[in-house]
């Protein structure tokens, strides 16, 4: 499992967060789960900050900014209103290797212009009150406290 660093990036903090349910996902349709479930939870959790409309034109801005680099093809059919089934539509017809660097694209920029936002150390207070485990010490910590 990944362990997340103590002053993580974004990237890092993406990478965790998509991997902390049990690990990287093996195909493209368990990448879309473990996406959209991401998604959705971020939503619940940080929309008692940012509120559902502010949570949403972040998650728009987000997608606005991933499509210059990984333009996709089903634009046109995807949902004014950000939601879970852009995820889908925006890894549709994707290689997995291809679909992988998307979905951490769309987290690390969204992490990123969270923090922009609202700062880094907010930011990640308020991750560490969904996802408990950003509390937990590294296992390098705990084995230099041991020895000393």
């Amino acid at each position: 499992m990944y362990e997340t660093p103590p002053n993580p990036k974004p990237e890092e903090l993406a990478r965790w967060l998509l991997t902390s349910a049990g690990g990287a996902p093996h195909d493209l349709e368990e990448l879309s789960m473990v996406a959209v479930d991401t998604y959705e939870q971020l939503r619940a959790h940080l929309a008692t900050f940012l509120g559902f409309q502010g949570f949403d034109a972040l998650w728009d801005r987000t997608l606005h900014l991933v499509r210059r680099t990984f333009p996709w093809e089903h634009h046109d059919v995807i949902p004014a209103t950000p939601s879970a089934h852009q995820l889908d539509l925006m890894l549709r017809g994707r290689d997995a290797a291809e679909a992988q660097a998307i979905v951490l694209a769309i987290f690390t920029q969204f992490l990123a212009l969270l923090f922009t936002f609202i700062g880094a150390g907010l930011g990640l207070r308020l991750l560490q009150q969904h996802w408990l485990a950003l509390l937990a010490p590294r296992a390098t910590d705990s084995r230099q406290e041991a020895q000393q």
